[in-house]
């Protein structure tokens, strides 16, 4: 599970999962559009046991800097690990726009490390649903960047 991590971000793998939306639909990036994407950085937490998924799991947060709009490929996320872990993953994808003291808080979670204050925006509906219950959080497969 850690290579395939740790091969999340190189060629040719980063383009199996980062999609360019081209406002109706995701689009694999080419040679031209490759260059919309300035940089891209996992931080990554591998936890074993938890009180939803029992076994080994890693909590992911992914930070793009684009000049598009971009996506993420849940199929190809999981092929990923899939060719690296020889099993089917379950991919649970969601998106948390987080800057300041809502992306450290962010980042702090993903460890179990959470801060005692509260971000600034505690109540914002992203924030809100990428914390909440299973049943309370939102389908954001498809949601752009």
């Amino acid at each position: 599970m850690r290579e395939a991590v740790d091969q999340m971000v190189e060629e040719p793998y980063l383009w199996w999962w980062l999609r360019q939306y081209d406002g109706t639909s995701q689009v694999a990036f080419d040679d031209d559009s490759m260059q919309l994407v300035e940089s891209v950085r996992l931080r990554a937490a591998f936890e074993h046991g938890g009180k939803r998924n029992h076994g080994l799991h890693v909590h992911i947060v992914i930070e793009v800097a684009h000049r598009t709009m971009v996506q993420i490929d849940k199929r190809g996320l999981c092929d990923i690990f899939r060719k690296f872990v020889g099993m089917n993953p379950n991919c649970d994808v969601r998106f948390i726009k987080g800057v300041g003291e809502d992306k450290d808080f962010i980042l702090h979670y993903i460890t179990k490390e959470v801060p005692s204050y509260k971000p600034e925006s505690a109540l914002n509906a992203r924030l809100k649903s990428a914390f909440a219950s299973k049943n309370e959080q939102q389908d954001a497969e498809n949601t752009y960047l």
